[in-house]
């Protein structure tokens, strides 16, 4: 069934600082349905909204949906009957509502899931009051001279806000590859139905931090159910929320896989979640343990009850809690840091490895068409005479080339555009070493290969035997 209109927020798009940036409790009739939105609301749009303070902010976006959330309601009785509606007519509802309030079609959000659906009404302020309307400069036009005074305002809480967007930003620190937070929510029940769970390890990249990437040791997919093996997590925390959490953090904390990463989630909660059982959940004062500090500022950003611990680690697939002024000295390594593959993101680090796949196949398939038989017809130009100038230089070459390699420590050298490994190089050398020492130990010289190498591949077993009864009869009598 549909559930009763209600309001969401008052987002304004540039920011005004307010008078009073305190906090204040939440007044009596307020209408966000719940206190913690109403936090997140004022954390995340209030402080650039120009009102008084919380209180005034809250009074003003309640004051301004009074009329739209009754014209809301009315049409929703309408059409609300004991069956859900599908999708469709909850859509047909919505444009209906947004005709009524005078509404666009740029106006209307219909949700990823046709489920979360909003109406967004225009409002301007004017210095004092926000008002609805559809005629910002009619409703709420100031004069030139208070216009530049609104400019040097707006101005400086476009600073204001770029800070706190900075101060948002959990800092690894030097040679900290990872750092997250580990987020914990007091007043859910976990899979035993006990108060205090884990909702996930989160690593920060990208906008909300400096942590690097680490793709997993082992298995990058999840299975489905996987976190429901540990009792620490939200009982609601069903495979989706999983899958989510693993996907967009797990995928990227240096771990073996998707079963290390969950446990790993339960082994750091466990001091956490030990302290919040002992204090009254409603109270919302939770101690703070010698490893561990709450994240205050991201807590109430968050706009719910859940605590944010920062964590780090060294990339190692280990993990701690640790306050964040001393990531450095937890987790900090630069030898570890150097040598360790990072990548900035989860995407870039998904495509460093399709490359370094894709580069490996390639380079198995060049190096199955490089033989012994290749490098010499190379080497030679197919001209295997023994005892000739051209020979010397060709056995040279083949030595010179053993010996690069193995003074660079390398096990494979590109060779006509072919993977040619060490020990075929080596062969090489050693079939055409053989062929020409079983020449001059004969009294009739081997014919020519002249043109025809593929002969000594088929007949490289015959020589070497020859070679060996050669030597057993031409040994002095004794």
């Amino acid at each position: 069934r549909l559930n009763k209109p209600a309001v969401h927020g008052l987002w304004p798009y540039e920011c005004v600082l307010p008078d009073d940036t305190q906090e204040s409790f939440q007044r009596n009739g307020s209408c966000f349905i719940k206190h913690d939105l109403e936090s997140h609301e004022w954390m995340g749009h209030g402080l650039c909204s120009g009102t008084r303070d919380r209180a005034d902010y809250v009074e003003q976006t309640c004051s301004l949906s009074t009329q739209p959330l009754a014209d809301m309601n009315a049409m929703r009785q309408e059409l609300d009957g004991k069956q859900p509606l599908p999708q469709t007519q909850r859509k047909f509802l919505l444009k209906e509502m947004a005709e009524r309030l005078h509404l666009s079609e740029k106006d209307i959000d219909e949700g990823a899931d046709g489920c979360r659906m909003q109406l967004k009404l225009p409002v301007c302020f004017d210095g004092k009051r926000w008002r609805l309307s559809n005629d910002f400069q009619r409703d709420c036009g100031v004069s030139k001279a208070a216009a530049a005074n609104w400019a040097a305002r707006k101005k400086a809480g476009k600073e204001a806000l770029a800070k706190r967007d900075q101060l948002k930003r959990l800092e690894c620190g030097k040679f900290v590859p990872l750092c997250a937070f580990l987020v914990i929510s007091p007043t859910e029940v976990d899979q035993n139905g006990q108060l205090g769970a884990v909702r996930g390890l989160w690593v920060q990249g990208g906008q909300h931090g400096s942590s690097k990437c680490i793709l997993p040791k082992s298995n990058m997919s999840y299975k489905p159910g996987l976190a429901s093996r540990y009792s620490c997590y939200e009982k609601n925390f069903l495979d989706s929320g999983q899958s989510y959490t693993w996907e967009r953090h797990g995928i990227c904390a240096g771990v073996r896989d998707a079963d290390d990463f969950f446990s790993m989630g339960c082994e750091l909660a466990a001091g956490p979640l030990a302290d919040v059982k002992k204090v009254q959940v409603a109270e919302q004062t939770y101690s703070e343990g010698a490893n561990y500090k709450i994240d205050v500022l991201r807590s109430r950003l968050a706009g719910d009850d859940r605590m944010w611990l920062p964590a780090c680690s060294r990339g190692d697939g280990h993990w701690q809690l640790s306050k964040e002024e001393d990531f450095e000295k937890n987790c900090g390594n630069e030898e570890l840091f150097r040598t360790t593959k990072l990548c900035k993101t989860r995407d870039s680090c998904l495509v460093a490895l399709a490359k370094r796949r894709i580069v490996k196949k390639v380079k198995e398939v060049i190096a199955e068409q490089c033989t012994p038989n290749f490098i010499m017809e190379k080497i030679t130009g197919n001209d295997m005479a023994c005892g000739t100038q051209n020979m010397m230089k060709s056995t040279s070459k083949l030595t010179g080339m053993i010996t690069r390699l193995q003074s660079k420590g390398q096990k494979e050298v590109n060779f006509y555009k072919r993977i040619c490994a060490e020990k075929t190089v080596v062969e090489a050398q050693q079939l055409l070493a053989n062929i020409c020492t079983v020449e001059q130990l004969q009294s009739s010289p081997l014919p020519s290969l002249r043109g025809n190498a593929n002969r000594l591949q088929v007949s490289l077993l015959a020589p070497v035997m020859l070679h060996s009864l050669l030597l057993l009869l031409l040994r002095p009598c004794s």
